[in-house]
């Protein structure tokens, strides 16, 4: 049952943000790591309905608006400056909606939670489109090499045959070479997956050294990849915390929390990953859980080696009872978009935040 109301949430905020909230936990014999509050802030309205971010330099981020497209938006001054870079569906040639986004150098990939993925260069603004997916999950960028988690059918016209769920593969072969690194546990079809599609409960992100990491979300598992896509160890997500409860769905299970509210009632009482994030400590999973109906965040810190780093909380103010995050690192800054479905489903997103937060290796401030 939700209980927390728009006033209640903006009160709580109100309170929060006058103050510089500090999460730190201990690592073992490494100093302890930080998140520090720098600013939280509204998205000025052209881009209040975005649904992803990545930096785009050190004063300004991409965002990815949906049917309006991709921006790169300016930070200093806030909101000041807003520069088209994917055109979305209100320019001839458009790209119809951009959900996903990737970006490394000067490449910018975006991609719809149905049937597409684009690309382009800051230098060249013709975009490029591979063949289509059935439906896209999350997806990466890093050196030319493009991860993606989500669906699509073979040659024949097949879905997944052998249960295919994230690919990997090159923009300079146009996408053509993508080759699956992940299986749905099940088989055939993909029917974990097909549980619980578009749940948003799977990411993945490249590493600074070309490696990645994917967790699909609708199985256990967070898989980690040396940058030529070869399996290099594999974190247990159940024992994380982490709820696979989709590999465990019966078909009417799934088809009765297909739409909401149903399908935010069955999130909102388990604990999933909104986020993965590459620190230098090693792999962050941004999680969502719901305890007692308040929701709050964690960023578990995962080792290289396969161990577990510790847990740090992020205190994050909620837009609404619907509050996911986004995240993206630069140095030792942490952009993170706040974002918040519409319980009403006529608008898919709230106006959304953005909030900047310092990570510092020692619990007394952050280091750069």
């Amino acid at each position: 049952m939700r209980t927390l109301s728009a006033r209640g949430l903006a009160v709580a905020a109100g309170l929060l943000l006058p103050l510089l909230l500090v999460a730190s936990v201990a690592f073992g014999a490494e100093a302890p790591l930080s998140l520090r509050i720098l600013w939280d802030r509204p998205l000025p309205a052209a881009c209040a309905g975005a649904f992803d971010l990545r930096w785009a330099s050190d004063e300004s981020v991409y965002l990815a608006l949906g049917p309006k497209g991709v921006v790169e938006m300016s930070l200093q001054p806030f909101g000041e400056r807003i520069e088209t870079i994917v055109p979305g569906t209100g320019t001839p040639g458009g790209f119809f909606f951009s959900q996903h986004l990737a970006t490394h150098g000067e490449e910018i990939l975006a991609g719809a939670f149905l049937a597409a993925l684009t690309w382009r260069t800051r230098k060249d603004p013709v975009r490029r489109e591979p063949a289509p997916f059935d439906f896209i999950e999350d997806l990466d960028l890093h050196g030319g090499k493009v991860i993606v988690l989500g669906a699509r059918r073979d040659d024949e016209g097949e879905y997944a045959p052998e249960g295919e769920i994230a690919w990997f593969g090159t923009l300079t072969a146009g996408l053509e070479d993508l080759r699956p690194v992940v299986f749905d546990s099940r088989g055939p079809r993909a029917p974990n997956l097909n549980a619980c599609p578009l749940f948003g409960l799977g990411s993945t992100r490249f590493l600074a050294d070309g490696s990645f990491v994917v967790v699909p979300g609708v199985q256990a598992g967070a898989h980690h990849f040396d940058a030529a896509g070869k399996l290099l160890r594999t974190w247990d997500t159940v024992a994380l915390g982490l709820t696979d409860d989709c590999a465990r769905l019966t078909r009417e299970e799934a088809a009765r929390i297909l739409s909401p509210p149903e399908r935010w009632e069955w999130l909102d009482a388990r604990r999933t990953l909104d986020e993965i994030v590459p620190l230098p400590e090693g792999v962050g999973l941004l999680v969502r859980s719901v305890p007692g109906g308040r929701q709050q965040w964690e960023l578990i810190v995962l080792a290289l080696d396969g161990g577990v780093l510790g847990r740090v909380p992020l205190p994050i103010s909620p837009i609404n009872e619907i509050t996911h995050l986004k995240a993206d690192l630069r140095g030792r800054r942490l952009a993170l978009l706040v974002m918040a479905s519409s319980p009403d489903l006529v608008s898919p997103l709230l106006p959304g935040r953005l909030v900047m937060v310092a990570l510092g290796r020692s619990a007394g401030g952050d280091s750069q």
